[in-house]
């Protein structure tokens, strides 16, 4: 078994503590989707924390220090909607696995969902923060390799 296997990122112990790996913490204002059936709009705080020394080098075109990138990044939504769905006070967790620069691809993914959200707005947010069309993070999804799962967590998100 590698050492990133699908049990291993999508079984993390207890629950996922946004501000315990905290590196950046902003608020972030993620873009409305374009189409109007899928319509979405969310407002919040974003943070990340990957493995490398300093601040990832990643997002300045550099090679990450040990040689491979693992990152989590969290999302607290303060406020939003998709269509008719509530998405407000929910918490949403993305975990990638680089083997070398991000910018390479090749990566794999693991998302946590809050355990509190309702079966619409578990999809609403799957829809948005995946790699999925019309979501967020559409334009990444040719750098994916492999979705290893959605899990249904508490996560706790504290500024």
């Amino acid at each position: 078994m590698t050492p990133f296997s699908r049990r291993r990122l999508l079984d993390i112990a207890g629950s996922i503590t946004a501000a315990s790996v905290l590196s950046a913490l902003r608020p972030v204002r993620v873009a409305q989707a374009a189409e109007e059936k899928s319509a979405w709009n969310v407002k919040g705080l974003y943070m990340e924390a990957c493995n490398c020394e300093a601040m990832c080098p990643c997002v300045v075109g550099n090679a990450p220090t040990p040689g491979l990138c693992t990152v989590l990044l969290g999302y607290h939504v303060e406020s939003g909607r998709k269509g008719d769905v509530t998405l407000d006070g929910l918490n949403v967790v993305r975990m990638n696995f680089s083997p070398s620069h991000m910018a390479k691809g090749n990566w794999r993914g693991a998302f946590y969902i809050d355990e509190r959200a309702n079966p619409a707005q578990r999809e609403a947010l799957s829809a948005i923060f995946s790699f999925k069309p019309g979501g967020a993070f559409a334009a990444q999804a040719g750098s994916v390799a492999e979705v290893l799962g959605v899990k249904f967590v508490p996560i706790t998100f504290e500024a």
